[in-house]
């Protein structure tokens, strides 16, 4: 947070710059390496395994030698760099079966999943499981991903019905990476043409929402606006958002703007009022 807070022209408990915020996460992960004469697994540093294997999952993602719904093979990684805060759990040691809180709520919500859904009439190990290698499960894998994915890319039947899309991912949301989510809006604007997703989406990522909450909570009278565009033909314009965190800073307001522009602070003017920050591209 450190880091990355004064990005966006201003230290205000967001980080909305957030690919640069990304540049320079490498630098400031490889700054918590060891010193060469550690051995062993310390506590209080990163070996060059770590730092490695965290930049590559975290900013490469992952690929899949076969291909879910939709055609789609890779992940683009996570934002766990980016200031955000994830529950990692109180014990180092995984249960079996994992359990929210004392091990990593991912790995509790991954093995639920898991378990009831893909394996199902036996026992699973989460630990020993591979995405990229599933083995026997991967047929159920892929049969899940088309019957409960929302990853299609052609909407041409929604948005010729007259159907309207206002679209809110929070770039600190923890559980759906918002890389994944910009990755399949760009692929949405690669099938259908920018002009005709222009004319019934709009996506937005926030700075500051989670997962649900986190430091920005956007609130505003999004129905009103997505009923004027498709009653009226009146898409939204510079929406603004206010804060309805139970925090210090509730009651603030920020610009929503349009992927892949951030809210950027002028310079001057009261940063807890949104006519204070343009969207940025740079």
């Amino acid at each position: 947070m450190k880091s990355c807070d004064g990005l966006d022209g201003v230290e205000d408990g967001l980080v909305s710059n957030m690919q640069q915020c990304r540049v320079q996460s490498a630098a400031l992960v490889q700054s918590l390496a060891c010193d060469a004469d550690v051995t062993g697994n310390p506590e209080n540093c990163l070996t060059k395994a770590q730092i490695e294997q965290t930049l590559k999952i975290y900013h490469e993602g992952y690929s899949l030698p076969y291909q879910l719904a939709n055609g789609i093979d890779t992940y683009p990684g996570y934002n766990s760099l980016e200031g955000i805060m994830m529950q990692l759990g109180s014990e180092p040691q995984m249960r079996t079966p994992p359990v929210s809180g004392p091990n990593a709520h991912h790995s509790s919500r991954s093995f639920e999943f898991l378990q009831n859904f893909v394996q199902r009439n036996q026992p699973f190990d989460l630990l020993s499981f591979d995405i990229r290698e599933p083995g026997k499960v991967k047929n159920r894998i892929v049969e899940l991903s088309n019957v409960i994915g929302a990853t299609r890319t052609d909407w041409s039947a929604f948005s010729d019905r007259g159907g309207k899309i206002i679209w809110l991912q929070g770039n600190d949301d923890p559980s759906v990476s918002p890389l994944g989510n910009a990755k399949l809006f760009e692929s949405i604007v690669a099938k259908m043409g920018e002009d005709k997703v222009k004319s019934f989406m709009r996506f937005y990522l926030v700075p500051g929402l989670a997962h649900g909450g986190g430091r920005f909570s956007p609130t505003w009278d999004n129905l009103a606006a997505l009923d004027n565009w498709v009653e009226h033909g009146v898409p939204p314009s510079n929406p603004v958002v206010v804060d309805a965190t139970k925090s210090s800073t509730k009651g603030r307001s920020r610009p929503l703007c349009e992927y892949p522009s951030w809210p950027k602070y002028k310079g001057d003017g009261d940063v807890a009022i949104a006519s204070s920050f343009s969207c940025a591209n740079d």
